[in-house]
């Protein structure tokens, strides 16, 4: 009965596992799509670009 529990979790944790990585997977897909657009100059209007790079600080 323990083991038939534990087996019930560890899949409950694997489809979760599963559905966050293609969430993940989607996310990318999306971005890099939106990173293609904006590349070849047609970005959409509105959508805003943030830079993941750390900023400087100018003295």
């Amino acid at each position: 009965m323990e083991l038939k529990q534990n087996l019930l979790e560890y899949y409950k944790k694997d489809k979760i596992i599963e559905a966050n990585n293609e969430t993940k997977n989607f996310l990318i897909e999306r971005d890099n799509e939106i990173f293609k657009l904006y590349q070849q100059g047609q970005i959409l209007q509105g959508y805003k670009v943030i830079s993941k790079l750390p900023k400087t600080i100018k003295t």
